[in-house]
């Protein structure tokens, strides 16, 4: 049997695992890009799409990576440029949690992954998925947003009418809570009204899709939130800090539509040669 070096990452502590496996079952999409129905095409300064699935570079390998992700795909293989020492680099890259989580929020939450892993055969590296999303989840969300969507969506409404609806609508029905495992889901958001941050940004993530609307979810060092381009200008929604901490309070909306100059707070300082497409 011909053994083969596996390497493990996990994404909670970063630590590599080697071990001797088999990968000839992994479904490898050889040519890049390959789209599904939720991928987003929006130019980012940080990353770009692919259809090169050789790297020179970390930043190739980021490249490839938001490819993949977007792309919808559940794993992908990659191989290095001829004379380039690049295992390195796949490991620097790879334990660069940060850049990863960013690129995670720049594609659906349906393409996002949980945890990943890779592994090594016949000169190629593979990336496998663990997607945060199964298929019977997907379904239900698609059935919940498209209910919504017809309860509360007109076709005479605005983008921006669209908007404060849709906001309000989630703010009056969700409440953030901690306590749930899940509850960093669009899941638990709109079958249980509870939801830390990505719950609230992977919802209104998903019916901005829904609805047509270039978005993404945007991230500083310890908080997740949404960016939507509007009226030619990108402009930030934050469901978490507009929703209430008293059940009896208004909706705010000091963080509705607003220009990124506006983000002053620590909770929102965010990357900003990494989000250079907002300025």
């Amino acid at each position: 049997m011909k053994k083969i070096l596996l390497i493990i990452l996990i994404i909670m502590n970063v630590s590599f695992i080697i071990i001797n496996s088999q990968i000839n079952k992994i479904n490898i999409n050889k040519e890049l890009p390959i789209y599904n129905k939720y991928s987003k095409n929006i130019k980012h300064n940080f990353v770009s799409l692919t259809s090169d699935n050789t790297i020179a570079s970390g930043q190739d390998l980021l490249n490839i990576f938001y490819t993949s992700l977007n792309s919808g795909l559940n794993s992908f293989s990659f191989s290095c440029k001829d004379n380039y020492d690049c295992l390195n680099d796949i490991i620097k890259t790879l334990n660069n949690k940060t850049q990863l989580y960013i690129i995670n929020n720049l594609v659906s939450p349906y393409n996002s992954y949980k945890d990943y892993y890779l592994s090594y055969q016949d000169n190629k590296y593979v990336i496998t998925f663990n997607k945060i999303y199964n298929k019977n989840e997907i379904n239900y969300l698609e059935s919940q947003i498209d209910l919504l969507i017809n309860y509360l969506i007109t076709k005479e409404m605005t983008n921006e009418e669209k908007l404060i609806i849709i906001h309000d609508y989630l703010i009056n029905n969700i409440s953030y809570d901690q306590k749930e495992v899940d509850n960093y889901k669009a899941t638990a958001a709109l079958l249980k009204g509870k939801a830390i941050c990505t719950g609230y940004a992977d919802v209104l993530a998903i019916i901005l899709d829904k609805l047509n609307i270039p978005n993404y979810r945007i991230i500083s060092s310890s908080h997740v939130w949404n960016i939507v381009y509007i009226n030619n200008k990108w402009l930030h929604i934050d469901l978490t800090y507009d929703d209430p901490i008293k059940s009896n309070s208004l909706v705010s909306y000091n963080y509705f539509l607003v220009d990124s100059s506006y983000l002053t707070d620590q909770e929102h300082i965010f990357n900003k040669s990494i989000y250079a497409e907002l300025f």
